[in-house]
């Protein structure tokens, strides 16, 4: 079985021992080009409708893209697997929880839950 560090050096074709600095993502290398000095360091994150434009999502037979959701619809990202037993426990009980929040508020009505799930 291979380390974390193997596989990480084997995937970014990185030489064993020598300290290398991967830049993952536009954004990060963007603002590392726009501020070579590092001066504007910590660099601030990008805005959630910008990372997610564009990715499609997929539920109930239908599949859109994210910036297609209502405007004033509330996101609640719920992070979970198959695989995890607490996961497969509390998701019956979180959906439950929401439709119960989206009928009784009507301004919770068009709340979205989006899974990110961490199976493969």
């Amino acid at each position: 079985m291979f380390s974390p560090l193997r596989r990480l050096t084997q995937k970014y074709s990185i030489a064993v021992g020598v300290p290398t600095l991967v830049i993952r993502g536009r954004h990060v290398r963007d603002q590392l080009l726009d501020d070579a000095l590092g001066e504007k360091f910590p660099w601030p994150a990008p805005p959630l409708h910008e990372v997610l434009r564009g990715v499609q999502l997929q539920g109930d037979g239908d599949s859109r893209l994210y910036e297609e959701l209502p405007a004033n619809a509330v996101r609640v990202f719920y992070f979970a697997a198959h695989w995890c037993p607490p996961c497969r426990s509390f998701s019956p009980s979180l959906c439950a929880a929401l439709a119960a929040v989206r009928k009784r508020r009507a301004k919770y009505s068009n709340t979205q839950l989006i899974l990110v799930s961490s199976d493969r």
